[in-house]
């Protein structure tokens, strides 16, 4: 019958209107934590595997790892860390000599606070993580506790004694579960905390993938900085010497860095012999077996070398080594050094390995890049003092110029570029600001553009920090350049990448020089057309000899904006530049791709997802419902009846909770109530006749079963009472109706009927011991008598007459037909006295004509009658038809053209207030 209630719906419609909000609000938090991350393309057909990796902000740890050899150096290592946040900065990686390492046992590294001489080596035990965790300042249940680290132990022989203490293992590079370095915490009497850890016989790929024979887990109190002294063990005997043992060979040579100039203090392993590089010339000599090795030096502050040499019996072979610095911590950070160097020379003084010789050498000093300190009444430094260069007209360089501020407050700095060098120059930004006690660069694209020639200029810096740097750019023509020393060739692996991905590309470079070995800078940058802007850059030196090729990936940002770029890449060589370029497009998925403002492809398509979804659930619990329902035909709500004083309350819309109301006046124009035995019919009418009876209109009820005569006495009835919940009822509700009864014997009696119209009361005229003939007559004369009684004209409803079961005034049913004949005439006239008729009958098919005709509302209860049936399926259709053969008792179909635009719709009716029982006939004789 119903579509929905309109409660239900209103409240179905806000739950999905919220779910969506919310749904729209999620995207939008979620979006700020989760979202692309990486692009991987996959084939099909194929198991791909991708490992993901999360790291967190450490700064309650740091560590030392590097190379720890003994070698006869005697010098005490001492460092303050910091809390690192990935520990993975080239500043904790320390290559460290001691006096020597003991043979043939095991060996460990110890870090304490105190220096070594304060603490009780013979003392020391376990320590807990508790104590550890009371030093930090940290929670034992805080992820980053030492509670939570130290969860494995470990044996360590210390002075010769094993200690069993709580340990933890730090990565080694691509294995899983590697207990190749350890961390333990340790204690002496006196409560000083000590850390140590096995230093390995032969270095292997550590975390970072160099190769490491240490790694060192260090605890931060307070998440600020820490001094750690390292030492030892200090029981470890040197001796004197071993020997040289059979098939022993010997490899030398010159260790200097990129620029040629020698470095000292290197650490030279190969098969797990080890010595260091003289401190003034470099020279190296070291005794190993006989084969083929890996040669491996290290020095902190530069790239760990790798090479193979052949060693033969009681030969020397010459292996000259080039070290490469590493690029300098970022931030910049404060501690030992000038800033960067400029080149020049410099005289320096030391000893041999023995101690027994003073050198003195002049040399040159390669730009080297140290950490930046604050040098007294300056508070920037500038990485470079001058730009000269040289350049192929056609070809093109860059420059790279840093900024390091150690101001106390933002710095703002505008760049301009002076000269009849401008036209050769774009800047990838034309100002910046410096925040304090950080760095950031420019860069510079120098292009071999116009006449050949030398092009003069500077580069002015404005603002807070005012420094011009002169720029002399010589322009050499094509034909005119002697000597090609260097070819160098770019290759991107891919045309597209996606912000977030990986750009990898591939560096060629050819030394054409083929007697002439020289040390090579490049310098890459990724830049948009314009080159106004610069997304990653990168720079390092190479040392070339006949050809070098270098692999490199480039992080595009997550921020980068879609279109074209151009990787360049600038090689400094020989007081000479060379340069080549690639151009690449950054592209954003298709999902990725913004609608409006922040919201992606993605977002809608999950918000349409959401809707269809919704819709989805809508319809299938709006399908589950009306499966569920007995009546399915719409009400508009709006077009039935409102409350008011010329209304009455019959109950409910069928399976809803809305309240159902009729127009009194429409009583007027008639109303036949029809249904089979059982069905409701009697009830429903009397429904509107307490209904009518509260509004103060007469009723006159001709009653040919006497079940009428029950409404002189309240109800008592306990199943009617279990209904009365559902209509907002309550027992004490129930209740007797004036009237009176008047039994009816002899047919051809004639009422007055004006002496019987009382408003508010109820007159019964109880015609059971009548024949149906005599009921006949009864009726037609009753009709008679109001024609008689001349009522005056009213547009309102006065009085109510109702016959029941008026299907026995049908010939088949043994009437004669005069009482219909004066029911029709009624229903005719009737109104305009404020005269209503209610009919009350079994069937509505017979009910053919004027009576027809001239009734609005038909009440159509629960009925077998095939002749009603055919009629309402062809009337209304088959879901009306199967939802009054499904109607529950007390529930039936309503239609007036005036009520729910003449549609047919279901009311439940609500109980009586009056006895469900008759009075007996002995009651009845005290009312005649």
């Amino acid at each position: 019958m119903v579509e929905k209630t309109r409660t239900k719906e209103i409240v179905f419609s806000v739950i999905i209107l919220i779910l969506l909000v919310l749904a729209i609000k999620g995207l939008t938090v979620i979006g700020q934590f989760l979202g692309y991350a990486a692009y991987l393309e996959a084939e099909g057909g194929v198991i791909t595997e991708m490992e993901l990796e999360v790291s967190f902000d450490v700064t309650h740890w740091s560590a030392l790892y590097g190379t720890a050899w003994g070698v006869g150096w005697t010098q005490e290592w001492y460092f303050n860390l910091t809390g690192n946040t990935t520990l993975t900065e080239t500043d904790n990686e320390k290559h460290l000599l001691f006096e020597c390492f003991e043979p043939g046992i095991e060996h460990e590294l110890y870090a304490s606070m105190v220096p070594q001489e304060d603490i009780d080596f013979n003392s020391l035990q376990a320590a807990t993580t508790a104590e550890f965790d009371t030093y930090m300042n940290v929670s034992s249940s805080s992820f980053y506790s030492a509670t939570n680290t130290f969860t494995s132990t470990e044996t360590f022989e210390v002075g010769g004694v094993q200690i069993t203490a709580p340990a933890t293992y730090t990565y080694v590079w691509n294995e899983t579960n590697a207990t190749t370095f350890v961390t333990g915490i340790l204690k002496d009497r006196n409560g000083n905390l000590v850390v140590v850890t096995k230093v390995i016989d032969s270095p292997v790929e550590s975390f970072t993938g160099e190769r490491f024979n240490y790694q060192m887990l260090l605890p931060i109190k307070n998440s600020a900085w820490q001094d750690y002294y390292v030492w030892s063990d200090p029981t470890d005997e040197c001796p004197a010497g071993n020997g040289t043992l059979p098939f022993q060979g010997y490899v030398y040579g010159n260790v200097t860095d990129t620029s040629g100039n020698p470095l000292g203090g290197v650490i030279i392993e190969v098969s797990g012999s080890t010595t260091y590089s003289d401190n003034t010339t470099g020279f190296y000599n070291l005794t190993a077996s006989q084969g083929n090795h890996t040669i491996y030096a290290y020095k902190t502050g530069y790239e760990v070398y790798r090479s193979n040499v052949s060693i033969t019996p009681g030969n020397g072979t010459e292996h000259n080594i080039v070290m490469v610095a590493v690029q300098p911590p970022y931030p910049p950070l404060t501690g030992i050094g000038p800033g960067i160097d400029e080149p020049g020379t410099s005289t320096q003084q030391g000893v041999d390995a023995e101690g027994t010789r003073t050198k003195t050498g002049e040399y040159d000093i390669p730009p080297v890049v140290q950490r930046p300190k604050k040098i007294e009444g300056t508070d920037y430094i500038v990485s470079i003092s001058q730009i000269n260069r040289k350049l192929r007209l056609g070809n093109f360089l860059q420059e790279k110029v840093t900024l390091y501020s150690f101001k106390e407050r933002p710095a703002n700095i505008y760049f301009t570029i002076k000269g009849n060098v401008s036209h050769l120059i774009k800047t990838d930004k034309d100002s910046m600001i410096l925040a304090p006690r950080s760095d950031d660069y420019i860069t510079l694209t120098i292009f071999g553009v116009g006449e050949p020639g030398i092009y003069n200029g500077s580069l002015e810096m404005s603002g807070d920090i005012n420094v011009s740097i002169p720029i002399t750019i010589e322009v050499l023509p094509k034909d005119k350049l002697p000597v090609q020393a260097l070819l160098i060739d770019l290759e991107l692996n891919k045309k597209k990448v996606y912000p977030g991905n990986t750009l990898k590309f591939k560096t060629d470079l050819r030394n054409l020089l083929t007697d002439v070995q020289y040390p090579v800078h490049l310098f890459y940058t990724i830049q948009d057309l314009e080159g106004k802007e610069t997304i990653w850059s990168y720079e390092t030196n190479v040392f070339l000899r006949t050809s070098f090729s270098l692999l490199k990936n480039a992080r595009i940002p997550r921020k980068a904006r879609t279109g074209d770029y151009i990787l360049r890449v600038t090689a400094n060589y020989l007081g000479l530049s060379a340069g080549t370029s690639a151009i690449f497009k950054v592209a954003t998925p298709w999902y990725l791709i913004s609608i409006i403002g922040p919201i992606r492809v993605w977002h809608g398509l999950i918000f349409i997802i959401l809707v269809v979804l919704g819709i989805l659930t809508y319809w299938y619990v709006k399908k589950k419902i009306e499966e569920k329902k007995k009546f399915h035909l719409k009400v508009e709500l709006s077009e039935l009846p409102k409350p008011g004083p010329r209304s009455i309350y019959v109950g409910k819309i069928a399976e809803t909770d809305h309240k159902t109301y009729f127009n009194i006046e429409a009583f007027m124009t008639h109303t036949i109530d029809a249904g089979s035995t059982g069905g409701g019919k009697t009830i429903s009418a009397q429904v509107i006749v307490e209904e009518l009876l509260m509004k103060g209109v007469a009723v006159i009820v001709f009653d040919p079963t006497a079940q009428w005569t029950g409404m002189l006495r309240k109800c008592t009835d306990k199943t009617m009472f279990s209904l009365y919940p559902m209509f907002g009822l309550k027992p004490n509700d129930a209740k007797a109706f004036n009237g009176n009864i008047r039994q009816i014997n002899n047919p051809r009696e004639i009422i007055d009927i004006k002496k019987y119209v009382k408003p508010g009361e109820i007159q019964i005229f109880a015609c059971h011991k009548l024949e149906p003939k005599e009921m006949d007559i009864f009726v037609a004369n009753s009709i008679r008598e109001v024609f008689r009684a001349n009522f005056p004209e009213s547009r309102t409803l006065k009085i109510l007459l109702v016959y029941d079961e008026v299907h026995r005034l049908l010939p088949k049913f043994g009437g004669s037909g005069e009482g219909f004949l004066q029911i029709e005439r009624g229903c005719r006239e009737f109104r305009k006295w404020g005269i209503g008729m209610l009919l009350i009958s079994q069937v509505l098919s017979d009910f053919v004509g004027t009576i027809k005709a001239n009734i609005n509302t038909e009440i159509q209860m629960r009925t077998r009658d095939e002749g009603d049936l055919e009629r309402i399926r062809v009337k209304y259709g088959e879901d009306v038809l199967r939802s009054l053969v499904k109607a529950t008792v007390g529930s039936g179909m309503v239609e007036n053209p005036h009520y729910n635009r003449g549609k047919p719709y279901f009311v439940a009716f609500r109980p009586i207030l009056h006895s469900v029982q008759r009075l007996s006939d002995e009651e009845i004789e005290k009312y005649n």
